[in-house]
């Protein structure tokens, strides 16, 4: 009889009346002491409710019905394919729309729909997987700032390839605590290419001048990632870097003269094809020997393995100690620089000029670190944030183009 009532008044009354009779209506079936035949009928009553023109009514039951596991499927599927402000209440809240249905919805293309499904309570790794792979810009960026989703590695890489030039994904790629240092390189290796594109098309320095600033800002960027990166990130950060051809004999000595072998071990196990546990031998090894052995195997350049044997003999001595994990240590190169002075070739003028920009690097880095503690201010940290590439960049920026004024 009520949902006779019902359906008799509704052919009267107004869009907005509907809506408000239609949520009685609804709550009355979820949660209301119904016989069958009157759950038969109000069910009945429901789905005419869906062919209402008025979006009003139409939203009204998605927002009585989105979030209830007793609602009628039928129903719920219908009203995930409505109009995107109606859809989007179901599909963020519903618990009857299978993985399936949702990457369906996802492959539609609407972003209000896609923001609504990547912002679920739940995300499983095949439906993180499928709005990285078609999501829009927002979409994904609400993906990654959903703590509860299951995003996969391969889809945070593609996540970078497809839109490489959006700050906002980057930032929100690095605010994940679960992001691989592999991904932060990546990361690193594409702000690099932006920024030094945009400082060379200003016309500020040569292009010469603006890609070694960028390479040099990039390998200090990198050395921070690898020294806060886990020790079994190791060959996976070696294989990124060679594949963006990162893996630079510069990029190594530099992390050396961090005070970092953990790179420079990985690296040499796999460009000598040794395993990893005899490559670490030798580079811990004080005598040099078997370090040198393993350099020249890996094929490494033979003007720098003076640089990398007096860097390992005062990394063995302790001179890195007192430094912060991932920041050139200006002992470390200061005491390279002494031995490559006495050795006295010509041929190692251009190493010597890497090394004094080193030393110059880390001084200023003392220095902000000293100046911070002084104002009562919190050191650098040496992790990565989303925006410590560009800052780094600027800074030495400012530098360059007094120089070069």
């Amino acid at each position: 009889m009520m949902v006779r009532s019902y359906l008799a008044w509704s052919q009267n009354a107004s869009a907005a009346e509907r809506a408000e009779a239609v949520g009685m209506l609804a709550d009355v079936y979820l949660n209301g002491d119904l016989s069958a035949q009157e759950r038969t009928d109000a069910e009945a009553a429901l789905l005419l409710a869906l062919d209402d023109p008025a979006a009003c009514v139409r939203r009204a039951l998605a927002q009585m019905l989105g979030g209830s596991e007793k609602a009628p499927r039928p129903m719920i599927y219908a009203l995930a394919r409505d109009l995107p402000e109606i859809a989007a209440i179901i599909v963020a809240n519903s618990p009857l729309l299978a993985d399936a249905v949702l990457v369906d919805l996802v492959a539609c293309g609407d972003d209000m729909v896609q923001i609504a499904v990547a912002q679920r309570p739940q995300v499983s790794p095949s439906l993180g997987a499928a709005l990285a792979e078609v999501g829009g810009v927002d979409a994904c960026i609400a993906l990654l700032g959903n703590g509860r989703a299951e995003v996969p590695l391969f889809s945070l890489h593609r996540l970078i390839d497809r839109f490489p030039d959006s700050g906002s994904l980057r930032e929100a790629l690095l605010e994940r605590d679960d992001l691989p240092a592999d991904v932060r390189l990546i990361l690193v290796s594409r702000a690099t290419e932006h920024l030094t594109a945009f400082v060379r098309d200003c016309g500020w320095l040569s292009v010469g001048r603006a890609n070694r600033l960028s390479q040099d800002c990039a390998e200090g960027s990198s050395v921070s990632v690898i020294a806060d990166a886990a020790d079994d990130e190791m060959m996976s950060l070696v294989s990124r870097l060679r594949a963006i051809g990162r893996l630079t004999p510069q990029l190594l000595l530099r992390s050396l003269l961090s005070g970092e072998t953990r790179l420079l071990t990985a690296a040499l196990a796999d460009l000598a094809a040794v395993p990893h546990a005899k490559a670490a031998g030798f580079v811990h090894q004080r005598s040099g020997m078997g370090f040198r052995a393993l350099y020249r195997k890996a094929g490494m350049p033979q003007r720098l393995e003076p640089a990398f044997d007096a860097a390992l003999s005062a990394f063995h001595e302790g001179e890195s100690a007192n430094s912060e994990p991932g920041r050139l240590s200006r002992r470390m190169i200061e005491r390279v620089l002494t031995s490559l002075a006495a050795l006295e070739q010509p041929e190692l003028d251009s190493l010597m000029a890497l090394l004094i920009r080193l030393q110059s690097d880390a001084a200023r880095e003392e220095a902000r670190v000293a100046m911070a503690r002084l104002m009562h201010k919190p050191g650098p940290v040496v992790e990565l944030e989303a925006d410590e590439f560009e800052l780094r960049l600027q800074a030495a920026l400012v530098v360059e183009l007094n120089q070069a004024a």
